[in-house]
């Protein structure tokens, strides 16, 4: 018998883009898959257009269809939704602005089971308003390097679209969620990576990533952006600081304080330090050279600006 596969697509105000998303979901594939829409309160026809494709061309699907809907409380908050209302033995999120390949689904639950993996990735294509690019993932053989990777933005994506995770992942780490909607996919993609005994790389382009959303808000200030990614960080850091170790954020632990403190000293943003006082004890004990290797001036401006904060004594340095 072949898995259950949940689709989760959350959407909020992509009606110029949701038809083709959405054709491209309800169309795939693989048999033994359900489909779970959470309307985020969209203020557009974006339920209209669904329900005229469900009451049409796909009038089939509509018993594994599930549609729920919502006051806007954000992507993090509909996709938890949907996550919760999931049957399938995989999940896979998807963006509501952007398409997929038919055989997506078949082709990553086919390499999960012959893998006996908990997370297969695979590759995508960036589309832009007058070209495409292919966007290409990394393999790894352990988890400190894709980490670190991961956090960084380096061969390895963060985002959830690309990537089928088996649901037993969610329900048994209970992934700590993010606070705002600012590379939201990065934490939970961190913590699943984890805690998945096999992560498979699957090298084919199946997913379709829209570069050429006005309104998403990966085009919005890219300086505010930085400082939400720094919420996000701290946020997960302070989850994770007192539970028992290993994991997710003690496995590099430098990385992750160096990565968020560049965050902070790059908007000026000290204030979010004063939410968790005890990071400037984390601060002291930090040893700044493991950060050298990747980015000396980097990290050489970092340890001057914590310095100078009192946050560090010369001894340690």
């Amino acid at each position: 018998m072949k898995p259950l596969v949940s689709v989760i697509v959350p959407f909020y105000n992509v009606s110029q883009f949701f038809d083709r998303s959405a054709r491209s979901i309800l169309g795939q594939t693989y048999p033994e898959t359900e489909f779970i829409f959470v309307d985020d309160g969209s203020p557009d026809d974006c339920a209209e257009q669904l329900q005229a494709l469900l009451e049409g061309p796909f009038r089939a699907l509509q018993p594994r269809v599930t549609f729920l809907r919502r006051e806007n409380r954000g992507v993090s908050a509909a996709r938890a939704e949907g996550i919760a209302l999931a049957r399938g033995t995989y999940i896979l999120c998807v963006d509501s602005d952007d398409w997929m390949e038919p055989d997506m689904v078949q082709r990553l639950v086919e390499t999960a089971e012959k893998e006996d993996s908990d997370l297969v990735y695979c590759d995508f294509y960036k589309e832009y308003a007058e070209k495409t690019r292919i966007g290409h993932e990394a393999e790894y053989t352990r988890v400190a390097p894709l980490l670190t990777d991961l956090l960084r933005g380096r061969h390895f994506h963060g985002m959830l679209w690309n990537k089928l995770i088996r649901r037993e992942l969610f329900l048994e780490h209970t992934p700590c969620q993010p606070v705002v909607n600012v590379r939201e996919d990065l934490l939970l993609v961190y913590q699943m990576i984890y805690h998945a005994r096999k992560a498979v790389h699957l090298r084919v382009p199946l997913y379709h990533y829209r570069k050429d959303n006005a309104a998403s808000i990966l085009h919005q200030d890219k300086m505010h952006q930085t400082r939400l990614c720094a919420v996000n960080q701290l946020h997960l850091y302070d989850s994770y600081r007192d539970r028992e170790r290993p994991n997710p954020v003690s496995i590099i632990r430098h990385t992750f304080l160096l990565q968020t403190l560049w965050y902070v000293y790059k908007t000026g943003s000290w204030d979010l330090l004063d939410q968790y006082p005890y990071l400037q004890e984390d601060a002291r004990k930090l040893h700044f050279c493991a950060g050298l290797t990747y980015h000396p001036f980097r990290y050489f401006r970092i340890r001057k600006a914590v310095r100078e904060r009192g946050m560090l004594s010369g001894s340690v340095v």
